[in-house]
């Protein structure tokens, strides 16, 4: 019985024990709390990109709350404190920096920036104008190992209907500076530049207005001259036989005008009114003879009489012949027959017969007009024909002639050709 008690006693002890500690743990608690209130301890939000961290802390730099949080800060990184209170903590901010190269013209740089590109620049001192154009979007926020580049605006003058207009561009094609300019270019109009010329600063882009007027003219146009040969004339000798009338025509011009000053025409239609009449002139063939002076007492040496139908003139030379000649002649004799069949005698003479053919009636005389060999025949073929310039060779009866006659310009008339 004694022993039930005791551990009855002992029981309630050991409860009210353990009722004492947990009662004294419960005070204690609350006690911190309200002393940690009292001490100065806030709740900080740590806002790192996309990673939020709340953490408790006593301090009150924004620096040291950030090392509490477990995060670092680079050497360029800054902290936004808009949102927090020294007293009562709130949120930081970390802004990471980033470098953002930027390639303005033929410059490079480096800039540090904490949100968007055109924040950046404009932190960076970098000026943009309004006609300046980036290849980023300026409201795009800045990422690692971004570049951004700046083309500059520059002028160009535009000339046209007597007024400037000044246009800013980073460098659009003539055509789209015209149509910035508000000017109408029809394909008539003359630009000063080609679409494929670069522009550059300052440059002047003119436009003339070009015009085009068409006009009527009656004007003359000169007749055509046709010559015919004839032999019936000494060469250098011509006769007009029908005189030329010019003809008459209306000509349509297309005349070019630029910014209203005339600049070109050119022809665009042509109507005859009256034709022209050819002038036909007549340009002698017949070859002029020499005018060779015969010495007193020369006769022809030839055996064969001049026909009665072979009139010679004053001077004892052919007054009508088919053609003429003259050349180098050589002499020879003592042959029993000719190429011709032909006897041999003076009067028939070799010659290469596709120049004068076997037959052909020919009258000789010497240039120097010592000689008339007289009426004659080609009648043979000469050796000559071959190897020299010979035109013809004549016969006489002794060698002694021959010898005396030697090497001679002769001048040939050609009375006939055989059929």
């Amino acid at each position: 019985m004694f022993s039930k008690i005791r551990v009855e006693l002992k029981h309630n002890i050991s409860f009210r024990i353990v009722t004492a500690i947990v009662t004294f743990l419960f005070v204690c608690s609350v006690t911190v709390t309200a002393f940690a209130a009292s001490a100065g301890i806030m709740k900080v939000t740590v806002a790192d990109g996309s990673r939020v961290i709340e953490i408790a802390t006593r301090s009150d730099d924004p620096e040291e709350i950030v090392t509490e949080a477990g995060l670092k800060l680079a050497a360029n990184d800054e902290l936004d404190l808009s949102a927090f209170d020294e007293e009562e903590g709130g949120t930081i901010k970390i802004l990471r920096a980033k470098t953002l190269r930027v390639v303005d013209e033929n410059d490079v740089m480096y800039c540090i920036g904490y949100s968007t590109v055109g924040n950046t620049l404009k932190n960076s001192g970098v000026a943009l104008n309004e006609m300046d154009e980036t290849s980023i979007s300026l409201e795009e926020n800045l990422s690692s190992g971004m570049q951004v580049v700046i083309k500059r605006a520059f002028k160009v003058t535009v000339e046209v209907d007597g007024e400037q207009t000044d246009v800013y561009t980073t460098g659009a094609t003539v055509e789209e500076v015209l149509e910035k300019a508000g000017v109408d270019v029809s394909e008539d109009d003359k630009i000063s530049h080609k679409s494929s010329t670069p522009l550059v600063d300052e440059a002047v882009i003119t436009v003339g207005r070009v015009e085009y007027k068409e006009r009527v003219e009656t004007e003359s146009y000169s007749y055509e001259t046709v010559t015919k040969t004839t032999d019936e004339l000494y060469e250098g000798e011509s006769e007009v036989v029908t005189k030329g009338v010019d003809g008459i025509k209306e000509v349509t011009y297309s005349d070019k005008y630029v910014d209203g000053e005339f600049m070109s025409t050119e022809v665009i239609d042509e109507e005859v009114v009256k034709e022209a009449v050819d002038e036909v002139v007549k340009i002698g063939s017949k070859k002029r003879p020499a005018l060779v002076e015969f010495k007193d007492g020369v006769v022809p040496i030839s055996d064969l009489a001049t026909p009665s139908y072979v009139e010679l003139d004053d001077n004892r030379l052919p007054v009508e012949y088919v053609d003429y000649y003259e050349g180098e002649s050589t002499a020879y004799s003592g042959d029993h027959s000719t190429a011709s069949g032909r006897k041999p005698c003076q009067g028939h003479v070799a010659v290469d017969p596709k120049m004068f053919p076997y037959g052909t009636e020919l009258y000789i005389v010497s240039l120097d007009g010592n000689y008339i060999y007289g009426y004659c025949i080609a009648a043979d073929t000469g050796g000559f024909v071959n190897n020299s310039n010979t035109l013809v060779d004549l016969y006489l009866d002794t060698d002694d002639m021959c010898y005396e006659w030697g090497r001679r310009d002769v001048a040939i008339y050609v009375i006939s050709y055989p059929d």
